[in-house]
């Protein structure tokens, strides 16, 4: 009886031994050969996945802010008052707009989809008057933006720079 206890616990040191040995130490292998051929060092290599674990976890902070605009929105519905979901949902816009968008000394625009993204908000602003003028509330010394606006025809005119 206890011969089969011990053969039970033998085999299962075996198998931990095991998967340390050939799963844990083969992917610490791949990490460190991955680490050395992008010539990174421990501490910068260390600093990367921190960097990396801070924009997830920036990413789901977005993610949740967004979720919580959305069900702001979903019960001013529910409840009737259509006027203040709306203005719940153009919220999040005009925040972008006005972080983002035209100012006196340039554009703080930094990556493509920052400018797609404003050129929908200028198309969207140019059918919805109140929303275009609430973005213009606090932009009055705005210079014209990417999509500008010519005698009521809107025309878009971007250039991007491409990386070599």
């Amino acid at each position: 009886m206890k011969s089969k206890r011990y053969a039970t616990l033998a085999v299962l040191i075996a198998i931990g031994l095991g998967w340390y040995a050939g799963y844990s130490m083969a992917v610490a292998k791949a990490n460190r050969a991955f680490r050395h051929m992008s010539g990174f060092s421990k501490g910068q290599w260390q600093a990367l996945v921190q960097d990396v674990k801070a924009l997830k976890e920036d990413q789901e902070n977005a993610n949740q802010g967004a979720t919580l605009y959305a069900l702001d929105a979903l019960l001013q519905f529910s409840n009737g008052d259509d006027a203040k979901a709306k203005e719940i949902l153009l919220r999040p816009m005009r925040e972008f707009y006005r972080e983002y968008g035209p100012t006196t000394n340039g554009s703080k625009m930094t990556t493509h989809r920052q400018r797609e993204l404003l050129i929908r908000i200028e198309r969207f602003a140019s059918l919805n008057e109140p929303f275009r003028q609430s973005l213009t509330a606090d932009k009055s010394t705005a210079q014209p933006s990417a999509g500008e606006c010519d005698g009521g025809t809107r025309s878009t005119t971007v250039t991007f720079k491409t990386r070599p």
